[in-house]
């Protein structure tokens, strides 16, 4: 099997590691029931620290 690129590993792992957070957050606003002010101020945030 050929070797797989650093790069690309990382990539996948960053993706993976995104995919859980979103989900934990999606989770955490389903239980909680956030009014979408919090929710827009919150995305706005993570869209600015990316």
């Amino acid at each position: 099997m050929p070797q797989m690129k650093p790069m690309i590993w990382t990539m996948m792992m960053i993706m993976s590691i995104m995919l859980i957070t979103m989900m934990m957050i999606t989770n955490y606003f389903s239980t909680t029931k956030m009014n979408p002010q919090t929710f827009n101020k919150m995305t706005k945030t993570m869209k600015w620290k990316w």
